[in-house]
């Protein structure tokens, strides 16, 4: 690694600390914080979907808590300490802001994943490109991408964590090793949903790569052997559970009234904030994105894999980019699924560098603009709750949540998150037909060229 890099290497693990203890998404932390009270209770409770791996990430961290928060003396602010007009919505189940130390550990697994996730980028291009510059600018596309570091250590959500063995997946793909790829693919997908969709893309790339080799079926077949095996192990035990899971998360067709809105719907779903009938319409997503990831799936098959690094990141990226183009629900914080994909992509010029922070730049505008950053700075409230409640007072006119309820109608807030909302999906569709092109659609590149020459014809 050359000094530049090092030294920027070095400063995004100093903001993700500087950041980790004084910031943290309200609902998200302190459910992790019950389930480490529960823990040191000596009560262990599953936490998110079946196998609960959160469990096994967070129980050292919660051992480590109680030991640190005992020897300090250090506990948590009572919600009922904080001024009035600090306090989250009734609505939201919230009896406690964890405090600085346990937001700094808790996040401690996730910006791990960031750094692996870096290294591990550099590590594939050096390897299959042999380009220190390109490694290094790949890894810097991810590690100092603002998007990136405020889900893990402003908000704390694990979003790096599949993410992370999404691109093991990819990354041992690309060295031929079928069965531990098909492993890791599992593990991602215990952590979240998404590494589903990446199951057929990586199924075509080992069936074309045992073709070439005039070996059609083995590496498929030690790929699916992999996925067989993890999965079994991982869920038969909670093969109800698993379904209900599923169920719930395909099958609820409208925005919720309480918690998702606005965070959740970063798509031109967002259009719900506006009126009750897109609610009606949203019974359409699940149907549609099946319709078009099953052409996706075809293409991908007839394509081929002639490029594999090229190919296959298209593949797996465009696959997720499906969903999040009909899927009734996208969090900003899922963008990090897409990160490390369109990086990849963005060095290997196939799709522009604009295009890339474009993305990136409106998820993140997304995320601290809607309702709940002011919530998230409430770590610091006993410091400077004064300054707090005056910034809460002056934003109270374009919430769109005011007080945890969601109504339907036209305001400054619901029209800007609305048009962030839907300029994403237009970013994300030309993402795809950038990837899908081969990289021969510069649609931005035209766009910015033509403004220029129109303020050149403009000037006096």
């Amino acid at each position: 690694m050359g000094k530049q890099f090092f030294s920027l290497f070095i400063l995004g693990i100093l903001v993700r600390l500087a950041l980790a203890p004084f910031t943290a998404h309200p609902l998200d932390v302190h459910a992790w914080f019950l389930w480490v009270e529960e823990f040191l209770a000596g009560r262990y409770t599953a936490l998110y979907v079946p196998p609960y791996p959160l469990t096994y990430i967070f129980s050292p961290i919660a051992v480590l808590y109680g030991f640190l928060a005992e020897i300090t003396g250090i506990t948590p602010i009572s919600i009922q300490e904080i001024e009035v007009s600090l306090r989250p919505p009734a609505i939201w189940p919230i009896q406690h802001v964890p405090g600085l130390l346990f937001n700094l550990l808790i996040k401690i697994p996730f910006i791990l994943a960031d750094i692996f996730t870096a290294l591990l980028l550099y590590k594939l291009l050096i390897e299959i490109l042999g380009d220190k510059f390109v490694a290094e600018r790949i890894s810097v596309l991810w590690f100092l991408n603002p998007l990136v570091i405020w889900v893990s250590s402003g908000w704390g959500m694990f979003d790096a964590i599949p993410a992370l063995f999404t691109v093991a997946t990819m990354y041992l793909a690309l060295k031929r090793r079928a069965f531990i790829s098909g492993i890791l693919l599992v593990i991602a997908f215990s952590l979240k949903l998404y590494p589903a969709v990446l199951f057929v893309p990586l199924v075509a790339y080992y069936w074309h790569l045992g073709r070439g080799r005039f070996q059609i079926g083995r590496p498929v077949a030690k790929f699916v052997a992999g996925v067989a095996l993890t999965a079994g192990i991982f869920y038969v035990p909670y093969s109800q559970a698993l379904s209900r899971s599923l169920g719930g998360q395909l099958w609820v067709s409208e925005v919720s009234a309480s918690v998702f809105p606005p965070q959740g719907i970063l798509s031109y779903w967002s259009l719900a904030l506006l009126h009750p009938i897109v609610n009606t319409i949203m019974s359409a997503s699940l149907p549609l994105g099946i319709g078009l990831i099953g052409i996706l799936y075809w293409k991908i098959f007839r394509r081929g894999f002639s490029n594999p690094i090229v190919d296959l990141s298209g593949a797996m990226l465009t696959s997720i980019l499906v969903v999040f183009l009909t899927f009734r629900l996208v969090a900003e914080n899922f963008v990090v699924w897409i990160i490390p994909f369109m990086a990849l992509l963005t060095v290997l010029g196939k799709i522009e560098s604009k295009l890339f922070w474009l993305v990136s730049s409106v998820a993140f505008i997304f995320s601290v603009t809607n309702n709940l950053l002011l919530f998230s700075l409430l770590p610091i409230s006993p410091w400077l709750g004064e300054h707090l409640a005056a910034l809460m007072e002056w934003v109270k006119p374009y919430r769109v949540m005011p007080e945890g309820i969601f109504q339907h109608g036209f305001s400054f807030g619901s029209l800007f998150l609305v048009g962030l909302g839907t300029l994403f999906s237009v970013l994300l569709a030309l993402v795809l037909l950038e990837v899908l092109s081969g990289g021969k659609y510069r649609v931005v590149e035209r766009f910015f060229h033509e403004i220029r020459s129109l303020a050149t014809r403009l000037r006096p």
